[in-house]
């Protein structure tokens, strides 16, 4: 869906031109701007405009047979959008295949979390920008940086991605491999010469990565360039590859600071918080423990699916217990179930849409093994192995309501995904973790055999 509002869109279905000052209110609520911040930019009173934008809002009501207000204005508007499509025939069953990887960039199934998406398509129109973008396995990042390089493109910016996934693990275990690979694929991507070879030894591998990508990369327009790292963690497997590509970044970072030809770079990393790698050290410790280095520019998250929004992706499925208001309580109740985790959230809606279990059906085998969620619950278990003190930690959270959690153990079942903090005290994210963990995780650390 569109990141600025469908002005032609709305102007259709109220059979009339907007003018400017309502404009200026939908482009404002689109983007949830307060009406104070409008009033101070646009000279206008703030409750002037509060009467036009009360108006509008009830037009756009009436005509469009939908419930409209400022603060729900996106949502409604894009649900709106979403069945006119669908009405129209845009939509086909292969739309629903099984939800194994990252949506097109313009997918209908793709639900927006605000304020993400707003944070992060507004942070890389920022001369200079770093972006980090961040979640467990499967919440849907690749995706939004689809949409992200979509919009960039769309503003005429270049644009490169760098999956340090296509990296073969010889080139990912020495930096003098990994940096001139990194310049290879932006050549390739932008369409560049490649790096003379072989480089000057004796500046080494950062600086010379750091002089092509200002001598040829930058150089080569004036146009901003968002250069994407996905599967950041990849490249951190081992320590000494990871010092000097962390402290690259930082230094590119830190470049574009005093530079106009650097603050061209719009840099974003894409990492997972539930990576199992670990840095070859004679006591490995998990790479959740050694990120923090990359907190550096704007961060941003991905939260679960909201109740509002795992509707809104059942409706999107055409899923008839999603438009059936006798429905709503169970279909909240597959929403706590799974926490809205973005891919339990599709596939469920998938098996549903398949026919092959029932809504009751899914949610009373939900922890058995031949449930559609045992995969996924088997990962998780397995990558809590690495985490020992956290796996005692959420023996407490899954027995107990809500129990204090020492801040290590806390931050890596966050980033594990694995539960949330209410006042202080923490709990399963859902409850499909609590019966499952309650269940295959004894006192000894052992797993019980279903």
């Amino acid at each position: 869906m569109p990141d600025s509002a469908p002005i032609p869109q709305i102007e259709q279905g109220l059979s009339r031109s907007l003018n400017p000052l309502e404009v200026m209110i939908l482009e404002g609520a689109w983007g949830g701007v307060q009406y104070r911040k409008l009033a101070r930019e646009s000279g206008y009173g703030e409750e002037y405009l509060k009467q036009i934008g009360a108006k509008l809002w009830h037009e756009i009501s009436d005509q469009l047979g939908i419930f409209v207000s400022k603060k729900k204005l996106r949502v409604v508007i894009q649900e709106w959008l979403y069945q006119v499509e669908a009405t129209q025939g845009h939509l086909t069953d292969r739309t629903y295949g099984f939800p194994s990887g990252p949506l097109a960039s313009n997918s209908k199934l793709y639900i927006h979390r605000p304020p993400a998406e707003t944070i992060a398509f507004a942070e890389i129109n920022q001369p200079g920008c770093l972006l980090c973008i961040h979640a467990p396995h499967r919440y849907g990042k690749t995706s939004m940086l689809r949409r992200l390089i979509a919009h960039a493109q769309t503003q005429a910016y270049r644009a490169c991605l760098l999956d340090l996934q296509e990296a073969d693990s010889r080139t990912l275990r020495r930096a003098d491999l990994l940096l001139p690979w990194l310049c290879h694929r932006m050549a390739e991507a932008l369409g560049l010469p490649p790096p003379e070879e072989p480089w000057d030894t004796r500046r080494g591998a950062k600086v010379n990565c750091g002089q092509y990508l200002q001598q040829v990369v930058l150089a080569q327009a004036e146009t901003p360039l968002v250069l994407a790292f996905h599967a950041l963690e990849v490249g951190l497997s081992h320590m000494a590859v990871a010092q000097d590509l962390l402290s690259m970044l930082r230094l590119w970072h830190e470049q574009t600071q005093g530079s106009p030809l650097w603050q061209r770079l719009r840099l974003v990393l894409v990492y997972a918080t539930d990576s199992p790698t670990f840095f070859s050290d004679p006591q490995p410790q998990p790479l959740l423990s050694k990120i923090a280095p990359l907190n550096l520019g704007r961060s941003v998250g991905l939260p679960p699916l909201s109740a509002d929004q795992f509707a809104t992706l059942g409706r999107r499925y055409q899923l008839a217990p999603f438009h059936d208001a006798n429905q709503e309580s169970a279909v909240n109740g597959l929403h706590d179930l799974i926490a809205g985790h973005p891919y339990l959230a599709h596939l469920s809606c998938h098996v549903l849409k398949q026919g092959r279990h029932s809504l009751e059906e899914m949610m009373a085998m939900a922890v058995t093994p031949d449930s559609i969620f045992w995969p996924h619950l088997q990962d998780r278990l397995s990558r809590l192995q690495y985490y020992p003190q956290a796996k005692n930690a959420l023996r407490r959270v899954v027995r107990e309501e809500g129990v204090p959690v020492d801040g290590m153990s806390l931050h890596q079942l966050l980033n594990l995904g694995l539960v949330r903090v209410v006042d202080d005290l923490v709990y399963p994210l859902g409850h499909l973790y609590r019966h499952f963990f309650s269940t295959y995780l004894v006192e000894d650390g052992a797993v019980v055999d279903p």
